[in-house]
Order: C-alpha cells, then structure tokens, then sequence
C-alpha cells in the first residue's frame, strides 16, 4: 500500500506551471473574500504553498508589501512565483523556499500570512498542528476544501484526471474548526466558491479568517 505522504509529495514535486488550480474565476474569488478584510500592516507576507505565484501576483496588484515568502516543495514552481511577483513589487524583497511542510520547519514571523488548500495534504492531525503551532503571524487566511460527509475522508489513489496517484485528507468542517481553533481565534468563515466552480469531488472550499490568541 503506497504511503500517503509519499504519493502527495511526489505528486506535487512533478507538477508543471500549466496545472495550476487557482486561475480565473477562483482566482477571482479567493481575492474577492481576502481583499476586504487584510488589515492594515501588510509590510511583510507569506504564501505557504505559493505554487507558482498566482494568488501572492494578485494581492500585489492591492497590498504594497515590502517582504514576500514564498513556500513551496516544487522549486521551479517556485522560481515562476518569484519572478511573477517582482514583475508586479519590483520593490519587494522576495524569498523563494522550497520546503516540505511536513517536514515542520520553522517559519518566518510575518504580518499576513496565506495558506490556501495546503492543510489537506497533512493527512495526520497530530502533524497538522505542529504545522499550525509553527504559523507566526497577524493576520493568517487558510482555505481547506471540506468533506461534507459525517466523517473526515482520506484518499489515495490513482486520478484519471490528474493522471497521477494522489493523496489527500478532506476534513469535516466541524474538525477543521476545531483544529484551527486550538492556535487561532477565528474572526470568520465561509464558502468561497459558488457550486459552479467548486471540484467534482464533492468537498466544498472553506476560507478561514484568523487572528492570533489573545
């Protein structure tokens, strides 16, 4: 049986800049939940799980941040970002890192931090908030798509439509809260998507708006 940390690691090392999930209307709609309610001090951010740069280009067309950390474990996924997003900050120092976030690293304090449909490839909960534990910021935004089924739902398989294995842990919205909830306060949360533009799979994507406790 294939390890699942395994199957997610591989998958994402080998992804090209065409696969990229996050573009048009999701594009568009991740920014429109985010913009309107970062605060004020934005001078430094960070994108856990940047892929090549597309949501961090965007919010550099809105935040004027003087800092950018990009992380990701595909580092030529990684050198698009950086390049994307110096074309719009040219004035920004950006720090590419190609990490695996399973592998609990320490991370930059920052003032924004993003981390948008990364948690689901932490399949153990107990490696989940170590991940968390380890998030120093002002401000964080975390975006999980949840299974709406009694129980969280872990897969891994082979993918006809990404023809690749992959490797996932989709869970319930209640546990995804309460897991958050251990490390951050939760000002809000909601759909971000319209059924529309939401997977096949089933799972709905849920925004987290979170500030630090206390």
């Amino acid at each position: 049986m294939d390890n699942g940390q395994e199957v997610i690691q591989k998958f994402w090392r080998s992804r090209g800049s065409d696969a990229t999930w996050l573009s048009g209307q999701r594009l568009f709609a991740n920014i429109n939940w985010i913009i309107p309610k970062v605060q004020q001090n934005t001078d430094v951010i960070m994108d856990i799980g940047a892929g090549s740069g597309e949501l961090t280009m965007a919010l550099a067309l809105f935040l004027d941040f003087k800092k950018c950390h990009l992380l990701d474990i595909n580092e030529n996924l990684l050198n698009e970002a950086g390049k994307k997003i110096h074309f719009i900050n040219p004035k920004a120092q950006i720090y590419c890192n190609a990490i695996d976030i399973s592998d609990l690293k320490e991370f930059s304090t920052v003032d924004l931090c993003l981390c948008l449909g990364v948690i689901i490839y932490l399949l153990d909960d107990d490696i989940l908030r170590k991940f968390l534990a380890k998030i120093n910021c002002k401000q964080l935004f975390l975006r999980a798509p949840c299974t709406l089924k009694d129980e969280d739902e872990e897969i891994c398989t082979y993918s006809e439509a990404l023809q690749a294995k992959y490797a996932a842990k989709y869970r319930t919205v209640n546990n995804t809260v309460s897991i958050i909830e251990e490390f951050f306060a939760i000002k809000e949360y909601g759909r971000v998507f319209p059924d529309s533009i939401e997977s096949k799979f089933g799972t709905k994507q849920y925004m987290f708006n979170c500030l630090p406790r206390g």
